[in-house]
């Protein structure tokens, strides 16, 4: 991403509802990187494309003097053992979004900042987690996620 402009659909992912923006929390080590992106991207109807970015709170606080609150909040993905790392910021107000639409743009600058997944690397990654039994077929027909589930079959060759 670099230098090039940001998208304008991108902002609305940045959407809050009730002052509150779904994030998902990773370690610092990234160890289940993979995994949380499967989560994320397994809220989303679409197999398309995913980036990523690596937002630390305490810097937030250091760039705004701003003490970003996080509330606990299980994640509505297909992938059920991953749903309590997902997070949800405290947004109150049009200015906060701003500064952290702000904080983001600063970030996408450098890209060891965020990392993007395409759709074939996803559907590898759903692909391991059914085959290694972390998420069932059912998981994924009963959160609805039918153009998931077809992306799957098309892969498996089934």
């Amino acid at each position: 991403m670099g230098q090039a402009p940001l998208d304008s659909d991108s902002i609305s992912d940045l959407g809050t509802s009730n002052h509150e923006l779904s994030v998902w929390q990773v370690p610092n080590d990234k160890s289940n990187l993979d995994d949380i992106v499967l989560a994320l991207a397994l809220t989303r109807d679409d197999t398309n494309g995913i980036f990523v970015v690596f937002i630390k709170k305490e810097n937030i606080k250091e760039e705004y003097d701003w003490d970003i609150i996080i509330k606990d909040q299980d994640g509505d993905t297909a992938f059920d053992k991953m749903k309590n790392e997902h997070k949800n910021f405290l947004l109150n107000s049009m200015w906060e979004q701003g500064y952290f639409a702000e904080h983001i743009f600063n970030l996408i600058q450098d890209e060891a900042n965020y990392i993007y997944y395409d759709e074939p690397k996803l559907i590898s990654l759903l692909s391991s987690a059914i085959d290694e039994g972390r998420i069932s077929i059912d998981d994924l027909k009963s959160h609805n996620k039918n153009k998931w589930f077809k992306a799957y079959k098309k892969y498996k060759g089934l």
